[in-house]
């Protein structure tokens, strides 16, 4: 159950988000549309971030399911991870939900979007955790069925022990017959790596994306969090992948 907690998470998300200056809010744009990704360095403030840190160990220690197995709709790409839903984290984390409920957040997304960005319809796909910790754990090659992601990052890596983000573009999700390799033959891959305490927006709909195995005892806790565009509004969707793996 929610209780009370002594800190405000989403007036501390909205102050830092104010705190970026115009220029940078428009950088920040620019690099999105030119890339699809664009990393936000120390998004969360210090004591945000360590509060969800204890607060999601406890969560993924309680109810995290472990996954091992290959993704057919994604052309048999792996998952060796541990989730958490949003059914759990609904109910349980006592910041996620009031994170993804801020306005301010919305609004910043919109502004690096280029476009008016909406919460996901679909309930399961708001907010998940995603611990990889492991060695050999891995999110492997995927489209996302929504337009757009958030993720926080409470646990990076180190460089030496992977977990880095990669991205494709120039395909796009066939569900039926997904092509990847194809995708990844075509297209150039763009690596990148957080710091615990940083965010990234990406085009999850658009870029074949991954992350890379986990090595030397890496540890890496993330929350993901869904948006939608007004085309996926008016879209049929299905999302298998979700139901895979963070039904729990």
């Amino acid at each position: 159950m929610n209780i009370s907690v002594a800190i405000d998470p989403q007036e501390l998300i909205e102050a830092r988000i104010s705190s970026f200056g115009k220029d940078e809010v428009e950088k920040f744009a620019e690099e999105f549309a030119a890339k699809g990704f664009v990393k936000i360095p120390e998004f969360l403030p210090k004591e945000l971030l360590d509060d969800l840190i204890e607060d999601s160990d406890g969560i993924v220690e309680r109810f995290g399911k472990d996954k091992n197995l290959l993704m057919k709709s994604t052309g048999n790409t792996p998952r060796k991870m541990r989730t958490v839903g949003q059914h759990i984290l609904a109910k349980e984390s006592q910041y996620i939900p009031q994170i993804y409920a801020s306005e301010g957040l919305r609004e910043f997304l919109t502004d690096l979007a280029g476009q008016a960005v909406h919460r996901a319809p679909w309930p399961p796909e708001k907010f998940v955790l995603s611990n990889l910790y492991r060695d050999g754990d891995t999110h492997g090659w995927h489209w996302d069925d929504y337009s757009f992601a958030f993720v926080l990052y409470l646990k990076a890596p180190s460089i030496s022990q992977g977990g880095f983000v990669q991205i494709c573009g120039g395909g796009s999700w066939d569900k039926k017959n997904p092509k990847v390799n194809e995708t990844l033959l075509n297209g150039s891959i763009h690596t990148y790596r957080c710091e615990a305490g940083d965010a990234y927006f990406l085009n999850a709909q658009k870029f074949l994306h991954r992350v890379t195995p986990i090595a030397n005892n890496g540890k890496r806790l993330i929350v993901n969090m869904t948006w939608a565009s007004q085309a996926d509004l008016d879209a049929d969707m299905t999302h298998e992948t979700n139901d895979v793996l963070f039904a729990n």
